[in-house]
């Protein structure tokens, strides 16, 4: 993609809660996974920003479900 390079990122994460946070979502436990996709800026358009990296993620457990997406940037 324009000469850059291009990475794709996964992510797996699961999430023991204890105390209050399981007490407000009401569930013990948290699961994610998602995806994305990262470009390498580092000699491109702004010399400041090294990395843009965009993500989108699925969130799940008893009582709570749902997306996010996000984008990242690295100086």
């Amino acid at each position: 993609m324009f000469d850059c390079l291009v990475r794709l990122v996964g992510d797996f994460s699961y999430f023991y809660l204890i105390g209050n946070q399981s007490i407000v979502l009401g569930t013990n436990w948290l699961a994610r996974v998602g995806g994305g996709i990262e470009v390498d800026l580092s000699d491109r358009w702004v010399p400041w920003v090294s990395t843009t990296r965009l993500m989108v993620s699925y969130y799940e457990s008893d009582t709570v479900n749902g997306f996010a997406a996000g984008i990242g940037i690295i100086f």
